[in-house]
């Protein structure tokens, strides 16, 4: 489910003001609308290009090394599919930045990640987060993604991590309550609204009784994101999704409201546990929402 990253975050009230307008453009009008898929492609090409550049840069080398710890790194084409800004410096960075987000909102919620038996990362892409677990977490460690030349990069490269694609719909391939800890950073963002419930179902299936999920959107954050008809339906707690037709991809971008998380998504046996909203001025742009499976 990711290449999902940040690509919601791309076209922010602080994007310049030509790339808002051709988003505009691809989005609400006919021709847009059947150009997009070829334009986005013809975007990730080139971030990936501009990627292998910067890496290239000898003033980068050394924080290269430094946040890639002696582990491997993707290729530029499968790190913009995962974060539009894939040089291996900012891809690691931001993998870094991800991975503290998370632990630092379980142990502010008494869960401490070390004492964890097995984590599942839903949407893992090629291994951005699950890269900053090891080696100080010594339970299970197990990633799956819509996108298979990520995942299978992941496979191959991360040794401490179970990889595997998962399809479209549920069920992933794992058995009933196989995890402590789910988390899902930007991926219900990319499902259309019939695909919602279904995977918030099988995250249910996934979790032991008294595990926990972390998972993110883009919640009001991007409400001045959004074009005049999708506020107004955002403002009235309904799920705005744009290119629905190209579902589980970074085109496919959804916003969700408050209400809309609460009254459809977190149902029993599903507990909130805390919630992080997100910050238009900070890193972490998306809303947080952490829950726990009751425990009966």
């Amino acid at each position: 489910m990711s290449p999902h990253g940040t690509a919601t975050c791309v076209f922010g009230k602080d994007a310049p003001i030509a790339e808002r307008t051709a988003k505009s453009i691809l989005r609400t009008s006919a021709p847009g609308r059947r150009l997009a898929p070829a334009v986005h492609r013809a975007r990730e090409i080139a971030f990936a290009g501009r990627a292998w550049l910067f890496d290239k840069r000898a003033k980068r080398q050394e924080r290269i090394r430094e946040l890639s710890r002696g582990l491997p790194l993707p290729p530029p084409l499968i790190r913009t599919k995962v974060i539009r800004n894939g040089d291996a410096r900012h891809f690691l960075a931001s993998g870094k930045r991800q991975h503290h987000y998370i632990v630092s909102n379980l142990r502010r919620n008494k869960v401490e990640p070390r004492r964890l038996e097995s984590i599942y990362d839903f949407g893992c892409g090629c291994g951005r987060n699950l890269r900053w677990w090891w080696p100080e977490f010594q339970g299970k460690l197990t990633g799956s993604d819509i996108y298979e030349p990520g995942v299978r990069w992941v496979d191959e490269n991360l040794p401490f991590v179970d990889a595997a694609p998962n399809g479209a719909l549920p069920p992933t391939r794992y058995q009933d309550a196989s995890f402590d800890f789910i988390y899902a950073i930007s991926i219900w963002t990319h499902f259309p609204e019939e695909r919602q419930r279904p995977w918030m179902e099988e995250m249910v299936r996934l979790l032991r009784p008294g595990g926990h999920l972390l998972f993110t959107v883009a919640g009001t954050a991007y409400r001045d994101t959004l074009p005049p008809g999708d506020g107004a339906a955002f403002d009235r707690g309904e799920l705005v999704v744009q290119f629905d037709d190209e579902p589980g991809s970074n085109l496919c971008a959804v916003y969700h409201p408050e209400r809309y998380v609460t009254e459809r998504l977190i149902r029993p046996p599903l507990e909130l546990v805390d919630f992080i909203p997100g910050d238009a001025e900070a890193r972490m742009r998306q809303d947080g929402w952490l829950v726990r499976r009751s425990a009966s």
